[in-house]
């Protein structure tokens, strides 16, 4: 494992690629299955989308791991981050949270309220509207995000490192195409 003192310098290249065998590739058992009980169709995307899942499941288990250390769980680092990124003061309106988080408003409510009683963050208080009470990462908080995310990078830097960079400058281009909506 990349440990997070080693991030700010990883390199170019990485070690040699490990030899993984498409026998012990599930994508590939589940393409090469279809393919032979339907050979009328491909089914090579079926086994992108499945590796594909197979890697993100891989990564946000790495992930749990690495904020459980930091008492954190994924969601409660995406709101701490969320406000991090924000700059000072390190407030944002639970709304605009939802929004940039892609979570619902009783969604955030629920993240917000366990990050208040761990003192990570607080409420603005505005007692004519609850909803528009400008949440605020405390002092605590941002020393968790600021450890938390270094743990993070390394978790990421690792999943990765198999890849020369130019593999993983390409990948991040296609993954861009693949998620950008269509251009008419």
């Amino acid at each position: 494992m990349i440990s997070p003192s080693t991030i700010g310098r990883v390199t170019a290249e990485p070690p040699a690629r490990s030899t993984h065998s498409l026998d012990s590739d599930p994508g590939a058992r589940l393409v090469r299955e279809w393919s032979s009980v339907r050979p009328d169709l491909d089914f090579a995307p079926m086994g992108l989308f499945a590796r594909s899942n197979r890697f993100v499941a891989l990564g946000m288990r790495k992930l749990e791991a690495a904020l459980a250390d930091h008492g954190l769980s994924i969601g409660d680092f995406d709101v701490l981050s969320a406000l991090r990124r924000a700059g000072e003061p390190f407030s944002v309106k639970p709304s605009d949270l939802a929004d940039r988080l892609m979570v619902t408003r009783a969604g955030i409510t629920a993240r917000v309220d366990r990050l208040e009683t761990t003192g990570l963050v607080a409420r603005q208080r505005d007692p004519n509207d609850r909803r528009s009470e400008p949440i605020v990462l405390t002092e605590a908080g941002r020393r968790t995000v600021d450890l938390a995310v270094v743990s993070v990078l390394a978790v990421e830097t690792e999943l990765f490192s198999q890849l020369t960079l130019a593999d993983r400058k390409k990948l991040d281009r296609l993954l861009h195409q693949l998620a950008s909506p269509p251009t008419k």
